[in-house]
C-alpha cells in the first residue's frame, strides 16, 4: 500500500514539476523517521511535496531524488538548526528546505514541518501535521497544514548575493631620491714627482755652485806682496 501511495505521489510531484516553468523551488527532506518504514516516510514527504508545488506554483523534490543528492544525510536535529537547513537547501540547490521529523504515536503519524528559506533575512516557520484515519483525511490535513505554512507569495526564488568587488588596485610609483654619488677624491700631484723636483733642485744648486766657485777662482789675482826688479 505504502509503496502504490509512494509511486503514485512520485507520478503527481513530476507532473506538477513539468507544469511549474518556473518558480519558487522546495526540498522536502525526512530528517529522522521513528518507528516508520524508509517507504512510509517517503509517501508523506511527496504528499507534502506535491502539496507544496500547487501551493507556490513553483517545484518540489522529496523521496529518493532527495537522498541522491544528500550525501551525508543530514544527522537529527537538522531540522532545529537554520544553518544546517540552509545548508540543506544550498546542496539541494533549492530556495527553501522543508525539513521532518517523523514518529508514530498509537495509531496517529505525528509529523513537524520546519521551513526553512535559504535566504538568512527570511522567517523560519514550523507546524505540526498528524496523521490519521482514511486517505481523504491525510490529504484534507496535509493541504491544510500546507496552506498554513506557505501562505500565498510567501515562497521566492533565491538570489545569491554578488561577490564584493575588487577595489581597483592604484599602482603608487614612489619616487625614490638618486643616492648622492660620492665626490672623487681630488687627483693631487704624486709624491714621486715631488721627489724628482726636489732633487733636480739640488743638483741645479750644486752646479751652480760650482760654475760660480770655478768663476771666481780663476779672476781671482793673487795678493802677495809686489816684487822690485834690479
Amino acid at each position: 500500500m505504502d509503496r502504490t501511495r509512494c509511486c503514485f505521489a512520485a507520478f503527481s510531484l513530476a507532473l506538477a514539476a513539468q507544469a511549474a516553468h518556473a518558480g519558487p523551488r522546495v526540498g522536502v527532506v525526512a530528517v529522522s523517521r521513528e518507528g516508520l518504514t524508509e517507504e512510509g516516510a517517503d509517501a508523506i514527504a511527496y504528499d507534502l511535496a506535491a502539496a507544496v508545488a500547487t501551493q507556490i506554483e513553483g517545484e518540489a523534490i522529496a523521496g529518493q531524488s532527495v537522498r541522491d543528492l544528500l550525501q551525508p544525510h543530514p544527522a537529527e536535529g537538522c531540522e532545529e538548526s537554520a544553518r544546517c537547513g540552509r545548508e540543506t537547501a544550498a546542496t539541494l540547490k533549492t530556495d527553501e528546505v522543508l525539513l521532518l521529523s517523523m514518529h508514530v504515536a498509537g495509531k496517529t503519524t505525528v509529523v513537524t514541518c520546519y521551513r526553512v528559506p535559504r535566504e538568512p533575512t527570511r522567517p523560519l516557520s514550523n507546524r505540526t501535521l498528524r496523521l490519521f484515519g482514511g486517505k481523504a483525511k491525510r490529504v484534507q490535513a496535509v493541504m491544510e497544514l500546507v496552506t498554513m505554512l506557505y501562505p500565498p507569495g510567501s515562497a521566492t526564488e533565491y538570489v545569491a548575493p554578488e561577490p564584493p568587488k575588487k577595489q581597483p588596485v592604484v599602482a603608487v610609483s614612489e619616487k625614490r631620491e638618486k643616492p648622492e654619488e660620492a665626490e672623487a677624491p681630488k687627483e693631487g700631484k704624486p709624491i714621486w714627482l715631488w721627489v724628482g723636483i726636489g732633487a733636480g733642485a739640488a743638483v741645479v744648486v750644486v752646479i751652480v755652485a760650482v760654475v760660480l766657485g770655478v768663476v771666481l777662482g780663476t779672476t781671482r789675482a793673487p795678493t802677495g806682496p809686489a816684487v822690485t826688479l834690479p
